[in-house]
Formats: C-alpha cells, sequence, structure tokens
C-alpha cells in the first residue's frame, strides 16, 4: 500500500494535472472561441495520444513467459496511470449529458477512476492498469478525428470522412474485441484481485453496448446508400445519438 507521503504526491499530482486539463479547456474556449465540443474533443484528442505512446513504451517489452501479475507497478506505468485518472476526473466534473449514450460513459469514467485509484493505492497491478488503458484508447485517436471532422463541417469531403468513419470502426473492434478479450482472460487468469475481474467485464460490457449503437447507425447508412438517401442520414435519429456520443474513454 502506498505510504502517507506517497497518496499525498498521488493526490496533489492528480489534481493539479486535472486543473491544468481544466486551465487548457478553458483557454480554448475563451482565447481560441472554440465551441465546447470542440474543445473536448480537441483534448480527448490529445489525452488518446499521449495515453497510447506511454502504453506502448510501458507494454512493448512485457514478456507473457515471464511476467508476474503481483509485481511492483513500474514508474512509467504508474505514471500513464496518473495521467489518464487526472483526464477522466476532469472530464467528470464538467460532465455534460448528451442524450442516453451519456450515462453509459459517465458509468465507463466512474469503473476507470475506481480501477485506476485502486491499482496505485495497491502499487501493483499497473501492467493490467496499463493493458486496460490500451484497449480503452486504442481507437479514441480516429473517434475525435471523425468528431472534429463533423464539427467543422467537414463530413462534404466524403473520401476523408468515409475513411476516417470506417478505419475507426475497424480499429474500435481490434482493440475493444480483439485485444480486449485477450484483457480479459488475461486478468481472469492471473490471479487479479475480484474487483479489478469484475471491472475488467464491466468494461468490456459497455464495449459491446456502443458497438452495438454502432452497427444500428452502420445498418441505417447502408440502407440510405442503397435507397440513394445517403445526404440524409445525418438527420436520422440513430445518428443524432452517434454524433452526440461523449468520446469513449
Amino acid at each position: 500500500m502506498l505510504e502517507d507521503g506517497e497518496i499525498v504526491t498521488v493526490v496533489i499530482t492528480v489534481s493539479t494535472l486535472s486543473y491544468l486539463w481544466t486551465l487548457m479547456d478553458d483557454i480554448l474556449q475563451k482565447r481560441y472561441h472554440m465551441g465546447r465540443e470542440d474543445s473536448e474533443n480537441i483534448l480527448s484528442l490529445g489525452h488518446a495520444i499521449v495515453t497510447l505512446q506511454l502504453m506502448d513504451s510501458n507494454l512493448k517489452h512485457l514478456d507473457p513467459a515471464t511476467f508476474n501479475p503481483t509485481n511492483k507497478s513500474k514508474l512509467l506505468e504508474e505514471l500513464g496511470m496518473i495521467f489518464s485518472c487526472s483526464y477522466f476526473l476532469y472530464d467528470t466534473f464538467r460532465w455534460k449529458f448528451r442524450g442516453p449514450a451519456s450515462k453509459i460513459m459517465l458509468c465507463h469514467h466512474i469503473c476507470s477512476i475506481f480501477a485506476i485509484v485502486n491499482n496505485l493505492a495497491g502499487k501493483c497491478w499497473g501492467t493490467h492498469g496499463n493493458m486496460a488503458l490500451l484497449v480503452l484508447e486504442g481507437s479514441n485517436p480516429l473517434l475525435h478525428l471523425r468528431r472534429i471532422l463533423i464539427g467543422e463541417g467537414l463530413q462534404s469531403n466524403k473520401l476523408i470522412y468515409k475513411i476516417t468513419e470506417w478505419a475507426f470502426l475497424l480499429s474500435f473492434i481490434f482493440f475493444r474485441f480483439g485485444l480486449g478479450v485477450q484483457y480479459v482472460i488475461f486478468i481472469r487468469y492471473s490471479n487479479a484481485p475480484n474487483y479489478l475481474v469484475k471491472t475488467a467485464y464491466m468494461l468490456f460490457a459497455i464495449s459491446s453496448v456502443f458497438l452495438v449503437r454502432i452497427v444500428i447507425i452502420l445498418k441505417a447508412k447502408i440502407l440510405a446508400v442503397l435507397e440513394g438517401n445517403d445526404q440524409k442520414i445525418s438527420h436520422t435519429p440513430c445518428s443524432k445519438h452517434l454524433d452526440h456520443i461523449k468520446p469513449i474513454q
């Protein structure tokens, strides 16, 4: 467990980073006159890119044959979790509900914060936490790029928009279900605490809900194209729900 001094250090670091996220959000909105959703997308994109870089550095030398799940977390693993925890806290405290999907995303954030805090407090399971963040954040750069294209009205460039949209779908399936299933199996059989196993299952279930919503929207898009009404799809209820989903964290 963390010593008293370490707890203070972690709390101060997370709080400071959360404040900096809030400050950057305010600067983007006030100084650069961005809308709230535009600034959220920029910050979410930045968080996703930095997190992926950290997770790649932390996990690329992992050897499953010699891996011990109870080993003490490495410094970079802890820094990666602290960085993401600060972002999730910032986003949760400045939450704005946008349709029914927001409730799912809020649950998503709370589960992530709970797991990260417990990993940090126990000074172990850092590798598990980094694996989970890789699964959760892997497809987010393309998701946020898609949302930025929508916000800037660049959907008219059909080629770029459709490539981005399909690339996001494929990356979502790869990270959330390809790597996601492996992660759930890994954590299930690595003597992880019960709360971590349940959190992994819950995050996987939330990913499944989003996949169902995406499939519904894609079905509507395909039907619209077949009927020659692809320009009208952005006004359908399903598409509107997708465009107002908070970024997946």
